[in-house]
């Protein structure tokens, strides 16, 4: 917390990134202009690239708008590469909220062809790091501040640290430089990945510790990277989503400044539109609801249409199903988590059937299943104990929305688990960032997980109170691609309301 009181106070001298006004002039950098095409780069994220190298938005951030799937980390490391090799005195500084993030960028900058990139490569860990959690081709790399014989972290010296060209860390352990009082001028460009995700205290923290407080080209080129469509920052406190806390630098800079609003101006940020991961029907409802209509699919087309044809699908030629159940929601003690038994029964069923499906090749790690609440991946958990002769739980992955943001998989499972239409409970859930409901960020997030079919299990009733969820299930309902009992307009919680029932009275 101190750290990033620290950031907020020098944030006085940072006025023109923090709230940027004014249009700078263009000054083409000659060798970009010159260059040929970047290998493995689609048109949208060539242009980012090559903006960035540029400078086309100093002495503003430049901003990558990455909807999932696009390829926001490939940019990133894109933009990094060609940095280095081509401004031959450049300094990098790549910040993520997470290490899982941080390390997923430093494996693909290990992998580089670019000449002496890995020996300019260093990733620094907080002495809090658990060991045993670095991925091994990190370790085995050796450009990290991890001593594996004496088995413990050690920060480097500013001078050992100025050595190396690119520093990869997360933007806390950043605040250890600002301590170690890290010249500010030394960095040239600075990158911030999942940008979206953290609070604009921790965001800034390298921002305001570490770029040159001087206006103009020389200070660094800072890039943010990320979805403010997805998960935002996680916040707990009731006072601080009252001040602005849950919107992260990225979301209000692109909400309130100008320059970073519709229609996009590449000077200062690009919009990728080409999801590589997910079917084109996978995708129209968050392509509706969330990115202006623009995600294109552009995946694999045998691995988006593998589940095609399946046996359990209304409809064969649609990867996508809402299950209808009415089940009964449950708690325990006074635990404020739900579960749902009945739901848990339709999930044990559908892997079943997925599982001793020869013809579809799947295997349990290419099934996520996505709930809402901690009792409810608990008791998804331990039916997947109970059933261990079909079964492996630790190859099927199961968690709560946040710990699926970044991920893939094949087939992706969702349970709804609230079946009560008392909107006092699903009021508890908005106050205590819970659940689906009034929810958007986290809807989007679950639906853009799976690449090639989504099942949706829930009391369609109290998930039509939620518009992105009534969009959904519209959806399915148009395409055929529903399942299990439909609700009557005399079970609605409010048959009154003709405006919020009219467009599923046929059911």
């Amino acid at each position: 917390m101190s750290v990033q009181h620290r950031a907020v106070k020098l944030a006085v001298s940072y006025m023109d990134i923090l709230f940027p006004d004014t249009v700078g002039p263009l000054t083409e950098h000659p060798t970009i202009a010159q260059r040929e095409s970047i290998n493995g780069l689609n048109p949208e994220q060539q242009k980012a690239v090559e903006n960035i190298v540029r400078g086309t938005s100093r002495p503003a951030p430049y901003i990558i708008f990455g909807p999932p799937g696009t390829g926001k980390t490939v940019t990133v490391t894109g933009a990094i590469k060609q940095v280095y090799s081509l401004h031959q005195g450049s300094r990098i500084l790549v910040c993520c909220p997470e290490n899982s993030a941080a390390d997923h960028i430093m494996q693909i900058l290990l992998t580089t062809d670019e000449p002496g990139m890995t020996e300019d490569l260093f990733r620094m860990y907080a002495l809090s790091r658990q060991p045993e959690t670095l991925p091994e081709g990190i370790i085995a790399s050796g450009r990290h501040n991890y001593d594996r014989t004496g088995e413990c972290f050690f920060f480097p010296t500013v001078a050992t640290l100025m050595g190396y060209r690119i520093i990869v860390t997360t933007l806390m352990t950043a605040g250890r430089m600002v301590t170690a009082r890290f010249p500010k001028n030394h960095f040239t460009h600075v990158f911030i990945d999942e940008g979206g995700h953290a609070v604009e205290p921790e965001c800034i923290v390298p921002i305001t510790g570490l770029m040159d407080p001087t206006a103009g080209h020389g200070r660094a080129q800072l890039v943010i990277a990320g979805d403010p469509k997805q998960l935002g920052p996680i916040i707990r406190s009731k006072i601080a989503l009252n001040f602005g806390l849950p919107i992260s630098l990225m979301e209000r800079l692109m909400d309130d400044i100008t320059m970073y609003k519709t229609p996009y101006n590449p000077r200062y940020i690009t919009k990728l539109i080409r999801n590589y991961r997910s079917h084109d029907m996978i995708l129209e409802i968050p392509r509706r609801l969330f990115y202006d209509n623009e995600l294109q699919a552009f995946g694999d087309p045998k691995v988006l249409n593998c589940m095609l044809g399946w046996d359990m699908l209304p409809n064969s030629k649609i990867p996508i199903m809402f299950h209808s159940v009415f089940g009964t929601e449950e708690q325990e003690g006074d635990s404020p988590s739900w579960f749902n038994r009945d739901e848990i029964a339709q999930i044990d069923m559908y892997l079943t059937k997925l599982l001793s499906n020869t013809h579809h090749h799947l295997k349990p790690s290419d099934i996520g299943i996505i709930a809402p609440y901690k009792k409810q991946v608990a008791k998804i958990r331990r039916m997947l104990i109970a059933n261990r002769h079909i079964l492996n739980q630790n190859e099927i992955t199961v968690g709560s929305v946040e710990e699926f943001q970044g991920r893939e998989f094949k087939v992706i499972i969702i349970s709804g688990v609230r079946s009560d239409m008392n909107a006092s409970y699903t009021d508890i859930d908005y106050v205590f960032n819970l659940g689906f409901m009034r929810n958007p960020k986290r809807f989007n997030v679950a639906m853009t997980r799976a690449r090639a079919l989504l099942i949706v299990i829930g009391n369609p009733i109290t998930l039509e109170q939620d518009d992105c969820w009534k969009t959904f299930i519209d959806y399915c309902d148009e395409n055929n691609a529903f399942k299990g009992p439909r609700p009557r307009r005399n079970n609605r919680r409010n048959n009154t309301d003709s405006a919020a029932t009219s467009s599923t009275d046929h059911r």
